[in-house]
């Protein structure tokens, strides 16, 4: 099948999910540069896959799976069902009436969600994004918050080298500097497999080898957490920033091509609302709140149950930035807070639903002010 790159730029690498989640009912496939060739094999002969198949929170991945799932000869379990609600919410019950297939309901949360968080603990967390998104303060701050050991991978690249960053591209040009920090980040892999939290380059999503190789660590059960800051606020920043190479062509035109590679190579994501560093105390609220949560050290969810009763407020604002100053006092008394997603409104589309990147910058905001679990909605 070919002539389908699109696919790679879609809720996920579509094609990388084929192969993957093909291969565990043994099906052999090849990614292609704009498709995937698949080995043809007997239905009867299907393995059962050991975990269930994973759709990456796809829609058409789950679906696609769950068709498959109707003649596997011992069934599919088939993770994160509702991402079907995205296009066909009544996908199941069409499964399920019309064709008559067989379904039933599994609880993955007593099984695989503390796996996982086990699993992670102490697995070390690489954060990637543009240069002057804030990588290497977050990583510091991190690796404060968790007590592990902090490493900037530009900084390592220098001192293996003996020499700046510019001098390696001006001695060996930016496809040798591309292949040092390759094997520089293959080998802090190898060697500092847990405890450390890694700031990478800016860039190192340009080389194919580095993009598997992050990908491959998250989908592991690692922490690949990309770090966002306004690209306007990033642009500024590196104007007067000259202790790295300049840029050869226009910054958003590179913050374009390598968003989508961010996004595959991550599998969380942490927006930082503002330029420089954060207001005094808000950083370390906001990101101890997140990485707690990532590693599995705080549970939201659980310390609610523990309650006869919890009690929400619900905030219908068009923009966070408004509310903020009445925030703690309308909270008092509250469990949690809900943001109603639905109700933001998002001056650059039109009256339509808010883009993903205001709703990120959004949820920052809501974050950095409160340490109150959030209901999305």
């Amino acid at each position: 099948i070919v002539g389908i790159a699109n696919q790679r730029v879609k809720e996920c690498n579509r094609i990388k999910a084929m192969k993957d989640e093909l291969a565990k009912f043994g099906v052999t496939c090849r990614e292609l540069p704009d498709g995937i060739e698949v080995d043809g094999k007997p239905y009867v002969d299907l393995s059962k896959p050991v975990d269930g198949v994973h759709c990456y929170d796809d829609h058409r991945v789950a679906m696609s799976f769950s068709v498959l799932g109707t003649i596997a000869p011992e069934g599919t379990l088939i993770q994160e069902r509702e991402c079907v609600g995205k296009t066909w919410p009544g996908w199941w019950d069409t499964l399920r009436q019309p064709f008559g297939v067989q379904l039933e309901g599994v609880d993955l949360e007593a099984n695989t969600p503390s796996s996982d968080l086990q699993q992670r603990s102490d697995m070390s967390i690489f954060i990637i994004g543009m240069r002057g998104a804030g990588k290497t303060t977050t990583g510091r701050l991190a690796a404060t918050i968790l007590g592990w050991h902090s490493l900037d991978l530009d900084d390592e690249l220098e001192r293996a080298a003996n020499r700046t960053i510019p001098e390696i591209i001006q001695d060996s040009g930016w496809n040798g500097f591309r292949s040092q920090e390759l094997a520089l980040l293959e080998k802090t892999m190898q060697q500092k497999p847990t405890r450390h939290v890694i700031a990478c380059g800016g860039g190192v999503v340009e080389t194919q080898g580095a993009r598997q190789l992050l990908m491959d660590y998250h989908r592991a059960g690692g922490l690949v957490i990309l770090v966002e800051r306004n690209i306007e606020d990033v642009i500024a920043f590196l104007q007067i920033d000259k202790s790295r190479p300049a840029y050869v062509e226009d910054m958003r035109e590179v913050w374009l091509r390598r968003r989508p590679w961010y996004l595959e190579c991550s599998n969380y994501h942490f927006y930082s609302p503002k330029a420089g560093l954060p207001a005094e105390g808000q950083p370390l609220n906001g990101l101890d709140h997140f990485l707690r949560n990532m590693v599995g050290h705080k549970h939201a969810l659980d310390a609610l149950k523990d309650k006869a009763q919890s009690f929400f407020v619900s905030l219908t604002v068009p923009d966070m930035v408004a509310a903020i100053r009445k925030l703690q006092e309308v909270a008092v008394g509250s469990d949690a807070i809900e943001l109603r997603v639905d109700l933001l409104v998002d001056p650059r589309t039109s009256g339509e639903l808010p883009s993903v990147d205001f709703v990120a910058n959004q949820i920052s905001i809501l974050r950095a002010s409160t340490s109150l679990p959030i209901i999305f909605t």
